[in-house]
């Protein structure tokens, strides 16, 4: 899951699977409003971005979208984790 390509992607194994996300600078509004993601500084403190930038894409999903979305995927109908609202909020 990655918001740039890196070189990583290029040299590691034989197969790569790149998801493009949103950034951080990306908007991303969900059923549960605007989102935001947390970031470290320099000093150890964590704080709330909120991203003002239209995507690239209408297509690009957030991390915890495309987490959820891949665990629904993988697990089904017996998985006792609401991923759905995760997805959402």
């Amino acid at each position: 899951v990655s918001t740039k390509l890196n070189r990583s992607h290029a040299v590691t194994g034989t197969r790569a699977l790149i998801l493009p996300t949103l950034g951080r600078t990306d908007k991303d509004v969900q059923a549960g409003g605007k989102q935001f993601v947390t970031v470290e500084d320099s000093m150890g403190m964590v704080h709330a971005s909120r991203g003002n930038l239209t995507p690239a894409s209408p297509h690009l999903l957030s991390e915890p979208a495309i987490i959820a979305r891949l665990a629904r995927a993988v697990l089904g109908a017996g998985s006792r984790t609401d991923w759905e609202a995760f997805e959402r909020d």
